[in-house]
């Protein structure tokens, strides 16, 4: 082949696999309104595309409107450290990082978030929050949730009382991450509070599977048998290491307690 052809062809080539390189984009709220769709309201004046890594920073508010469901694009990832105000949205990304700063709000009886299969990490802190008393519903779908205890645990449990749908099938994967966590051993805490819920998919059948299936560290407890309103909880279990710690203590006090005698 001719060079002038081979280098035109190569060049042609990585133009083209640069145009659709993904690209990290940020929420910089400079156009009118606060809608994900408007361009102008991210650092590059486009909205986010498919494959792309989306953050949306501490302090910053954005929404997803009704008549955009599908506004999160497919792949890549998205960090929120803000506020995501939606009416209808699903969960599109690979990976999908709530921060101890953010906030999920629905503003809407008709509001709507699907998680699909994406991968979830909630970070202690974070809320979700319905603020007009109308409803809305949450739905886990076949994702992977991960809570992030803080130091002293989950201090802020997702109190959804005025969403009508809340969703935990046994498709959902249910873990905790305790690598920050400095709380006892046994202690419980309460992830999610639901308290009136129209409609409402967690049994005690679900949290059988979450605990064969999801629980390393601890125990996942629903505490109503029944379709209907419940909390869901978990119970930190002492690792491996604490269980010999435990052992050695009792051993000790066993010892000592016979000196004694």
């Amino acid at each position: 082949m001719n060079k002038a052809l081979l280098l035109a062809a190569c060049g042609v080539t990585l133009t083209a696999g640069l145009a659709n390189a993904a690209t990290t984009v940020d929420w910089d709220d400079e156009g009118t309104g606060s809608l994900w769709a408007t361009p102008a309201n991210w650092s590059n004046d486009t909205a986010p595309d498919d494959g792309d890594t989306i953050t949306i920073a501490f302090g910053e508010t954005a929404e997803i409107d009704f008549s955009n469901t599908n506004a999160m694009p497919d792949g890549g990832s998205l960090t929120l450290g803000g506020t995501l105000v939606n009416n209808r949205f699903n969960v599109n990304v690979d990976t999908f990082t709530v921060e101890s700063t953010a906030n999920i709000e629905f503003t809407s009886g008709n509001a709507f978030v699907n998680f699909n299969d994406a991968s979830i990490t909630w970070n202690d802190g974070a809320t979700v929050e319905e603020d007009d008393g109308s409803g809305g519903k949450l739905d886990f779908g076949t994702s992977t949730q991960t809570f992030v205890f803080g130091a002293a645990g989950w201090t802020n449990s997702f109190n959804v009382q005025s969403i009508t749908g809340f969703t935990v099938s046994s498709s959902t994967t249910l873990l905790v991450d305790l690598s920050d966590y400095e709380g006892p051993a046994g202690a419980t805490y309460t992830i999610i509070t639901t308290t009136n819920l129209s409609q409402n998919v967690i049994t005690a059948a679900n949290i059988a599977d979450f605990n064969t299936n999801s629980a390393t560290n601890g125990t996942w407890g629903w505490d109503t048998s029944v379709n209907t309103n419940g909390n869901l909880t978990f119970t930190v279990i002492p690792e491996p290491s604490s269980y010999a710690l435990i052992a050695g203590l009792l051993g000790l006090t066993w010892v000592m307690v016979r000196r004694r005698a």
